[in-house]
Order: structure tokens, then sequence, then C-alpha cells
């Protein structure tokens, strides 16, 4: 029989009692033992809850307003649902109207007077479920049955792209390296990868794991678009991002030629301003070879004065020299009113303002962005891919929420996750999303259980596991439902 770590359950409490400020010191308690608790001091409302949210246990006074106790023990006693769960009931008193009311009935034990020391309350219920924290009335062990265990699980990820010789993924989940995780993009037209081998960084950013995968370890038809994924950087995944308020746009570049020094830091500050990067050169050679020492890293060049001599005749050779894509715009500056136009070359006639330079810049800036992108359009960079992870686990058990499977890693509470699974897919009605509810590891082994919650929500739970009873039932499947003794602190049947 599975054991199932504590961690992984919300322990749920019913209290029924008569006076508010007990009901208070009550809740308190039991919320320290660990159990979600609700409170009411009607037997009417105890019903409407029982059904709703099917606790694991019920603390009620011996006495309540409209019954007793041992109405709520006749009510549940003879379902066929109910009937598990044990009935811890509080002795205020001692009086012989409290005692009465309790004859006749096998109760999961007693509190004489009022309930204030939890460790009396946490050891009374140790002693009853045998030493197992947490009792779960309604749990369908799968061991030992005949329900198929094997599950299909589905999360998203996305592919970011490569470091070095690694896959880089974000998911919610961190993968064991002995895990097989089947990824399939969401793009029709690309093929499945089989990763495996992972290892993982928290994202700390916004939750879940960068996985690292292994080129060499993976198989499968994808592998070519994985090879077409752009490289990036470490400092994506460990270092502090801007926020997006305080990032600016990659600056402009300008080479700028302008034989007076002066001059020319004059416009290199001016145009800081304008998030333009300027490369100030006060010689024309000197100005030629920054040009051909960076081909594409400019989007502009202006030149202050073009004269026909050997510089200019440089000039041109190593302009032309270059790629037509690695090619800036080019920004001449002139005193003549004549000037012969030339393909390809922006005229500004001196002297000018800053507008009318700023105006030119911004036509060249654009032109050499659409270049750039028209020529990069069909560049073989993939810059992220939504993808699918599929991987095989076990599904151990079943209850009046959801359950618990056993996989190779885990995955974080609140995720939303897909499985296919014939008898699960049937209770929900279809559906086939589940919401994570808690990740813990098997101590001494790379295995995980996690557990999940298939619950509608807003439906009752007696409803669903109703549901999941009858869909079992139905399937000729068989189960074995984890049954504890009612005992009391000595170790033998209470009777009332």
């Amino acid at each position: 029989m599975v054991k199932l770590p504590s961690e992984l359950y919300e322990k749920k409490a019913l209290i029924i009692n008569q006076k508010i400020d007990r009901s208070i010191s009550y809740k308190q308690l039991l919320e320290k033992a660990g159990y979600q608790v609700t409170n009411v001091s009607l037997l009417a409302d105890a019903y409407k809850v029982i059904e709703k949210s099917m606790p694991h246990i019920i603390v009620s006074e011996a006495i309540l307003n409209d019954g007793s106790a041992s109405s709520v023990y006749d009510r549940l006693q003879g379902h066929e649902i109910f009937g598990k769960i044990p009935i811890f009931v509080i002795v205020v008193n001692k009086t012989k109207t409290e005692m009465q009311a309790l004859v006749g009935r096998k109760f999961a034990g007693f509190i004489i007077g009022e309930l204030t020391d939890i460790s009396v309350f946490k050891k009374m219920i140790s002693q009853y479920t045998q030493g197992n924290e947490t009792y779960l009335p309604y749990f369908l062990d799968l061991e030992g049955g005949s329900i198929p265990e094997e599950i299909m699980l589905s999360y998203p990820a996305t592919i970011m792209g490569k470091i070095d010789d690694f896959v880089v993924s974000r998911s919610e989940s961190m993968i064991d390296p002995s895990a097989c995780v089947l990824c399939l993009p969401n793009n029709q037209g690309k093929d499945s990868v089989l990763f495996s081998k992972a290892s993982n960084i928290a994202n700390k950013d916004v939750g879940g794991y960068f996985n690292l995968f292994p080129m060499n370890k993976a198989s499968g038809f994808g592998l070519e678009w994985l090879r077409k994924l752009r490289e990036i950087s470490p400092e994506d995944l460990v270092g502090k991002k801007q926020a997006p308020s305080e990032v600016l746009p990659e600056p402009k570049r300008l080479l700028m030629y302008d034989p007076n020094a002066e001059r020319g830091e004059g416009f290199v500050k001016i145009l800081k301003n304008y998030n333009i990067e300027v490369a100030l050169q006060s010689s024309l050679v000197g100005a030629a070879n920054l040009l051909a020492s960076g081909p594409g890293r400019y989007s502009a060049v202006y030149i202050y004065e073009l004269l026909s001599d050997a510089s200019a005749i440089q000039w041109f050779k190593t302009f032309n020299s270059l790629l037509e894509q690695d090619r800036p715009a080019l920004i001449i500056g002139t005193s003549s009113m004549n000037v012969r136009p030339i393909k390809g070359v922006h005229y500004l006639r001196r002297p000018f303002g800053l507008g009318p330079f700023l105006e030119i810049l911004k036509t060249c800036f654009m032109r050499s962005d659409e270049l750039s992108n028209s020529l990069h359009a069909n560049k073989p960079t993939l810059v992220e891919v939504s993808a699918t992870y599929k991987a095989m686990a076990e599904l151990v058990s079943l209850d009046e929420v959801g359950g618990v499977l056993r996989l190779k890693f885990p995955i974080r509470r609140g995720s939303k996750t897909t499985i296919r699974h014939p008898v699960l897919n049937s209770i929900m009605n279809g559906e086939d999303q589940v919401t994570i509810m808690g990740s813990v590891n098997i101590k001494g082994t790379t295995d995980w259980l996690v557990r999940f919650q298939s619950l509608p929500l807003g439906e009752s739970a007696l409803i669903y596991y109703r549901r999941l009873l009858r869909t079992i039932n139905d399937m000729g499947f068989e189960v074995r439902a984890r049954n504890i003794q009612t005992q009391d602190p000595i170790g033998q049947t209470k009777s009332a």
C-alpha cells in the first residue's frame, strides 16, 4: 500500500458547536494542527458542508443547538460514503444529559472538557489512525487493483534558444536527469524531439524553471529546427533584467567625420540625448579605416566636407568594397547650391540647424532598419518555440478532489497540466486539464509524488466522488479503499 506524505494533502475538518467563542478557539487549534477548518453551529449547515467539501474528520460538541453529536453519527452511519468519517466528541460539562445523548454509538474518540490543548487532540487522532498523520477516508489506493496505472501527462513549455550545445526551455517543472520528455512544438510544421539528461535552473523572476537539454542526447525528426534556434546568453537565465519601463531601445550608431574636433564634440553631446551613439573622426582616412573594421556596425555616416583629393578616393574605395547590406546611409555636408545628386547620398547644405540634421538622420535610420529586416526576414533563426512536453507517469491514487501521480520530476503548485487516462477523463466528463496542488520527493529516489485536483470548480465533492465510484464500477475495474479501524486511545473499539 502506498504511503502518502501529509504535505500533499489539505486535511479538512468540520467543527460543530454551540458557542461562537469556543468555535473560534477550536478553529485556531485545529488550524495549528494543519487542518483546513469549517465552523458551523447548526446541523443543517453541517450536512451541507459535508456534501460540498467532504471533510476528513468531524469534531462535534455532545449537545448542539438543534440536536446532538449522536444526530450527526446516526445521519452519517448509514451513508455509503460518509460512514467512514471519524467523529470526535467534546463533552464540555459531563452532565447526565450530555452522556445519555451519546449512548449506543461508536465514536472515534472523546475529549472531556473544552478543547484547549492541541497536543491531546493530535495524539488522539494519531492513535485513531494508527500513526498515519493524514487520515483519508475517501482514498482509493490503486496498488493491487485493476485500474491502469500508466498515464500520459502534458504541460506547456517554451523553447527559448541555445546556449553552446544545450537547448534551453522555460517550463513549470524541474526535470530529473533520468527522465525523458517528448517535446511537441505547437507549430504543426515542426517535428517532435525526445529530450533527456536535463539540468535545471530556477526562474527567480516569475517562478518555474529553465530546463537545459544536451543537444547530443536529443533524438527525433525535430533536430533540424533545433539547430536553427537562436543563441542566447547565460545572463538571460540568471542575470537581473531591467523593468520594461527602464529598458531603452538599442542606440543608433553614426560615424562622423569633422576636421574641427571641437565642433564634432558638440554634435556628440547633443546627439547622445537622442539615443544616437557617435564615433567621431577628425580625418577622412581614419573614418574609412573605422568603417572597414566594423562592416554593418553603423546605420549612417556624416562627412562634413568631401574634397577631391587622395583621402576622398580612399574613402569611396573602402565604401564601395562593402557588401550592399553593410553600407550605411551617406550624408555629405556642402556649401554649394549646385550639387549633382548621387544615388544613396543625402546632401546637407551648411550651415544647418539641428532640426534638418535630425530629419535626415531619421530618414537614414529608417532605411537602415528596413534593409536589415528584409535581409534577415528569411534567416533561419527561431526566436522562441511554444511547445508541449509529454511524459509517462503512474497514477497512484484517486480521492474526492483528484489524485496523486508518481513521475520523475515535480511540477510547480498552481500549474495547469493535461493528463490522459481512461478512468480519470471519464470522471471529468471528457475534460483533461487538472491543477497541480503540490509535489514531494520520495526519499532516497529520483521519483516524485505530484498531487492534482480534477474536481471541477464549484461542483460538489460528493457528486464528483460518486461519479468516480460509478465510473470505476461501470468499467469493471477494482480498487482497494483504505480502511482504518475505529479505535479509542487504548486501542479498543469505543462505545458510549
